[in-house]
């Protein structure tokens, strides 16, 4: 529940930031796709892949988990992510 609330607001942050993205639960791809059925954000206009997608869950789960693991973790990861966002908007 923590993990989903702190992508819920980070993902929010760059959507606000980044008016062309969107929240949207990914079914553009088929069931092999990693992010098929999840909450993702889209509409980034500077990749090459259409169905490029930010699952932030994933992202801040994955930094949960390297914590409890004991390893080094970047104190500004989340701010990083909004920053790479931003700049593929």
């Amino acid at each position: 529940a923590v993990v989903n609330d702190v992508a819920v607001v980070l993902g929010d942050v760059l959507v606000r930031r980044c008016p062309g993205l969107s929240w949207e639960f990914f079914i553009k791809a088929g069931s092999r796709d990693v992010a098929y059925q999840k909450h993702v954000i889209v509409g980034f206009t500077h990749v090459a892949n259409p169905k490029f997608n930010l699952d932030i869950d994933r992202l801040v789960a994955t930094y949960a988990h390297r914590i409890l693991a004991g390893m080094s973790v970047s104190a500004s990861y989340f701010l990083e992510v909004l920053e790479a966002g931003q700049e593929q908007a």
